[in-house]
C-alpha cells in the first residue's frame, strides 16, 4: 500500500492541479528583459551564454535543440516511485524568499510528472538555488556531487522567471534558437547590442514535433538585448503574434507537452491509467487525471473539436481595410492594464494609410531614454519593420503620420496606469 502512495502522489499532485488551462497573461515586456542586465560570468567563474545559460567547464557553448538531445542530461526517474526525480537544496537562498522558489517548482509539478524534492543530502546531483549574480542556469542535468546552481538574483524573484530558469534546469535552450526560427521569426541584428548578437545563435534540428510557440516561457522579448530600444526580435508574416514573445508568465500548452513527452510522462500516465486511459486529438495529450490536456483552440473529450487557433484573438484592435476610428481600451478613461492593442491597417492599391491623432497621454519616458510602461510604436514602413515608439505626451492633438506604403501597424501596450494616464484617440482614413 505505501508503494502504491509513492506512485500515486506524482499523479495526485498533478491531476488536482489549478494550473492546467490557465489563460495566458502578460506583463510589460521590458520587466521581462531581466537577461539584459545579467552578468557574463556567475560568481564562481563559470561563462554565461545566451543571456542567463551557464556552462560548465567541460561544455562548448549550447548547440543542441529546444529540449536537451542527451539522455544523460536529463533526470532520471526515481527507481522507487518511477517518476523522474529533481531534489533540490535551499539552504543557501534567503528564507524569506522560498515561497517564490516553491511556486516555480509547483508549477512544473502541477503541469508535468516531474517530482521536485527537497533534499540535504548533497553529495548527489542536485539543485542548488541561491541569490546569485543574476539569473542563471545549466542547461539539464550536471553529474556532479556539489550540486548544480540555479541563480535566482534581485529582479528575477517572479513564479515565471524561477519557471524558466527551472526549464533549462530539466533541458530547456531558448526557443528563439530553435533551427526552425527563421521561419517564425527575424533577428534584427543592427538593433542589438555590440557583442550580445550571439545570444542569437541558432542551435542543431528540433525533433520533438512540437511547434514553434511565441508564447513559450522560454522565449526572449522582442526588444532584448536592444541597444537602442527597437526590436531586436520580428514576427514573420503576422506583427500581432509581438504581443506574445517575452510576456507569457507561464506554461504554455506547448512547453507542457514538450517536458511530458521528453519524460514520458504521457507514457508513464497511461501505464497508470490503464483501461481508463484514452487517446487524444489534436496534438492533445492524456494528463495525470486520465482525461485528455486539450490545445487552445480545441474541446471535447478528445480534444476533437477545433473552434479557433492556438493564440488568443486581440482584445483590443484588429484588421482595418476601411476608415475609421481608433482609441484605447475604456476611452477616455484609463485602458485596461497589461493589455495591447493592434490595428493593422490595409489601404487600396495606390492608396496610403494616415492616422490623425486627436489626445494622446501616456505615462512619461523615464531617463533611459526608453517607453517602458506605455509605448505606442507605429511601423510606417510596413507592418513588419520595426518603427518609432512614442509615450509620455510626445504625440500632440492633430499630429499626423502616414504609411510609406499601402499598410501601417499601430500597437499599444499599456501598464500599469498607476498614474492616470488616458491612452489615445485618432482618426484613420486613406489618402491617394
Amino acid at each position: 500500500m505505501a508503494m502504491q502512495l509513492l506512485i500515486l502522489l506524482p499523479l495526485l499532485i498533478c491531476a488536482l492541479s489549478p494550473g492546467l488551462g490557465k489563460s495566458i497573461q502578460f506583463q510589460d515586456a521590458e520587466t521581462y528583459n531581466w537577461m539584459d542586465n545579467n552578468p557574463e560570468w556567475t560568481e564562481s567563474g563559470k561563462k554565461i551564454v545566451d543571456g542567463d545559460i551557464a556552462l560548465e567547464d567541460d561544455d562548448p557553448r549550447p548547440t543542441s535543440r529546444k529540449m536537451v538531445p542527451d539522455p544523460e542530461k536529463r533526470w532520471p526517474d526515481d527507481p522507487l516511485t518511477g517518476w523522474p526525480l529533481v531534489p533540490y537544496n535551499l539552504q543557501n537562498y534567503p528564507k524569506a524568499d522560498h515561497d517564490v522558489i516553491h511556486e516555480g517548482l509547483d508549477h512544473w509539478m502541477e503541469n508535468t510528472c516531474l517530482v521536485f524534492q527537497e533534499t540535504y543530502i548533497l553529495d548527489q546531483p542536485h539543485i542548488n538555488f541561491n541569490e546569485g549574480n543574476g539569473c542563471h542556469s545549466n542547461i539539464g542535468r550536471v553529474a556532479s556531487h556539489n550540486g548544480q546552481v540555479v541563480s535566482i538574483g534581485q529582479g528575477c524573484k517572479q513564479m515565471h522567471t524561477v519557471a524558466h530558469e527551472v526549464g533549462h534546469a530539466i533541458g530547456f535552450h531558448h526557443e528563439q534558437c530553435r533551427t526552425d526560427r527563421d521561419d517564425y521569426i527575424t533577428v534584427l541584428y543592427e538593433n542589438i547590442k555590440p557583442g550580445s548578437g550571439g545570444n542569437f545563435n541558432k542551435h542543431e534540428d528540433n525533433s520533438t514535433g512540437v511547434e514553434y510557440d511565441y508564447s513559450s516561457i522560454m522565449h526572449y522579448g522582442s526588444q532584448s538585448f536592444s541597444e537602442n530600444g527597437l526590436n531586436t526580435i520580428m514576427p514573420k508574416f503576422d506583427p500581432t503574434m509581438q504581443r506574445f514573445m517575452g510576456h507569457h508568465t507561464g506554461l504554455t500548452f506547448r512547453d507542457k507537452l514538450l517536458a511530458n513527452r521528453v519524460y514520458d510522462c504521457i507514457g508513464k500516465w497511461k501505464k497508470v491509467c490503464g483501461a481508463n486511459s484514452m487517446e487524444c486529438s489534436n496534438l492533445g495529450y492524456m494528463g495525470a487525471d486520465c482525461k485528455c490536456v486539450c490545445p487552445p483552440g480545441t474541446s471535447g473529450k478528445h480534444c476533437q473539436h477545433v473552434e479557433g487557433g492556438y493564440y488568443p484573438a486581440l482584445t483590443c484592435g484588429g484588421n482595418m481595410t476601411a476608415p475609421g476610428y481608433i482609441e484605447t481600451s475604456n476611452w477616455p478613461d484609463i485602458p485596461n492594464p497589461n493589455e495591447w492593442c493592434m490595428w493593422w491597417v490595409q489601404a487600396g492599391d495606390g492608396e496610403r494609410v494616415r492616422v490623425t491623432f486627436h489626445a494622446f497621454d501616456l505615462t512619461y519616458r523615464p531617463d533611459s531614454g526608453r517607453c517602458i510602461h506605455d509605448k505606442l510604436e507605429l511601423r510606417l514602413q510596413d507592418p513588419l519593420t520595426t518603427g518609432n515608439k512614442y509615450c509620455e505626451d510626445e504625440i500632440k492633438p492633430d499630429d499626423e503620420f502616414v504609411s510609406e506604403g499601402s499598410e501601417m501597424f499601430i500597437s499599444f501596450f499599456g501598464a500599469t496606469h498607476q498614474n492616470n494616464h488616458t491612452g489615445f484617440s485618432a482618426t484613420i482614413d486613406f489618402i491617394s
